[in-house]
């Protein structure tokens, strides 16, 4: 692929991702022009001419044996800088560029990957890093970094140019993708129940048993999903996935949840846009007995409004029915519009609203969910990447309860935090702690509650 060396020639020509010092005309030709009889040299010698360059000099003699594509040459000289304790970006920088000369895309990667530990606003680095996750099959991660370089301040145009390329390669090539996650997580409140002791069923109150009443756990979670691509046309393809979500509570299995899902469909590009139709099925076990049956399809319009802003419109049509409450049988639609903008070369912002009809047969529990939310990402220092996201909705219901003799109002606010560790591995997965609240306020005592949960997790993406 010929946009590689596009890419790294015009991001070196904007001057804003590593700093390269100017240096005198005559020092530079004499240092090279000394080369050749420098390798028949003296260790002791070597190291003596290293001595007298300033470490800025010596770098830039580096840059100039890689642009002639002497990369062993640049080696041997970057090992004595680093023997004098020059290990400066620029440096540890320019070695990711020597494995990139070799071939060597997976030490590459990891020294890119070591720099943005610390330095996550280095445009420069982030595209390396892309172009090495690229040259090893890492679609996902690679097209996840050449993203939010795009945010990168007066980058030129060639180069987005050549991200996009990249981009268009990455989506023509890809075949497979899967998910993995394995955690635990402390949970306030397992079964979503209220804390109340009392409630007041057709004018009368009545005492909850202790199994109707908010219970503490601990989960044991689990999914793994994955899809496949079939070529139908250059700018088509057939899609097929599925995945499985798995909480085990170690204290009571009343509330171990199974949800099975699948779907298939086409995926179409038209220009900056993707088209993804699908028809969808799935099951749910809930504490060891089936829960419902479910089928439908969705469709998913995905488009790049700029370099940095991108949209999703998500419609999903269901249709349910439960095994053993064919009360809450019926559809359920949703639709939800989302708007993600890469503020910086290292963070994204994120906004969506959306609603959720649900029709069922007792038209007593039929509803309509207002949602409202948002998020913000952003890479730090020292490999961490830190998630927000709030969310607040508001769910009516169509008809009166019976039991309660309301219409219920329900009032939902929830907020999540995510930090993950980047940089580090178990078992190839990157670890993650998430911590999420949930507040349910309405104007049905018994539908109250509040739920805190922690997930310790490991979770990637293929």
């Amino acid at each position: 692929m010929k946009c590689g060396k596009g890419l790294s020639a015009g991001v070196r020509a904007t001057g804003h991702m590593l700093h390269r010092p100017i240096f005198a005309g005559c020092l530079l030709a004499c240092c090279l022009f000394m080369l050749p009889f420098g390798a028949a040299a003296s260790a002791q010698e070597e190291q003596r001419q290293i001595v007298k360059m300033s470490p800025d000099t010596a770098i830039d003699l580096v840059r100039h044996l890689l642009e002639a594509g002497q990369p062993e040459e640049a080696a041997s000289l970057l090992r004595q800088l680093k023997e004098h304790g020059i290990t400066t970006v620029d440096v540890r920088f320019l070695e990711g560029q020597v494995a990139a000369l070799r071939g060597d895309w997976q030490t590459t990667a990891r020294l890119y990957r070591a720099i943005l530990e610390d330095h996550p606003g280095l445009t420069r680095v982030r595209l390396e890093l892309a172009r090495a996750l690229f040259e090893q099959g890492d679609d996902e991660a690679a097209k996840y970094h050449f993203e939010l370089a795009l945010a990168a301040p007066d980058l030129p145009e060639a180069v987005k140019g050549n991200i996009q390329k990249f981009l268009d390669a990455i989506r023509a090539r890809k075949r497979w993708t899967v998910t993995v996650s394995l955690g635990a997580a402390p949970d306030s409140n397992v079964n979503s129940a209220t804390s109340a002791h009392s409630v007041t069923l057709y004018g009368l109150p009545f005492e909850l048993s202790d199994d109707a009443r908010r219970a503490a756990g601990v989960g044991l979670v689990g999914e793994l999903g994955g899809s496949y691509r079939f070529n139908l046309a250059p700018t088509a393809r057939l899609e097929v996935g599925g995945s499985a979500q798995r909480t085990a509570f170690l204290n009571s299995s009343d509330y171990d949840d199974t949800i099975f899902s699948g779907y298939a469909g086409p995926v179409v590009w038209f220009g900056r846009h993707a088209l993804r139709l699908a028809a969808t099925g799935g099951y749910r076990v809930f504490g060891g007995d089936g829960l419902y049956w479910s089928a439908g399809g969705r469709a998913v319009l995905s488009s790049r409004l700029g370099d940095r802003l991108q949209s999703q419109v998500f419609i999903d049509i269901q249709k349910y029915d439960y095994v053993s409450d064919d009360q809450r049988d019926g559809p359920v639609i949703s639709g939800i519009l989302q708007l993600s903008y890469a503020a910086t070369s290292n963070s994204v912002v994120r906004a969506f609203g959306g609603l959720t009809v649900e029709d069922t047969s007792d038209h007593s529990f039929a509803n309509t969910r207002y949602r409202l939310g948002g998020g913000y990402s952003r890479e730090l220092p020292y490999g961490v990447t830190a998630d927000i996201s709030p969310e607040v909705s508001y769910r009516p219901f169509d008809e009166p309860s019976p039991l309660f003799g309301l219409r219920r109002e329900d009032w939902s606010t929830q907020i999540s935090l995510q930090i993950t560790k980047r940089n580090l591995r178990i078992l190839g997965l990157a670890p993650t702690i998430e911590y999420n609240y949930l507040r349910v306020a309405s104007n049905i005592d018994l539908y109250s509650f509040d739920r805190h949960r922690i997930n310790f997790g490991l979770t990637r993406v293929f």
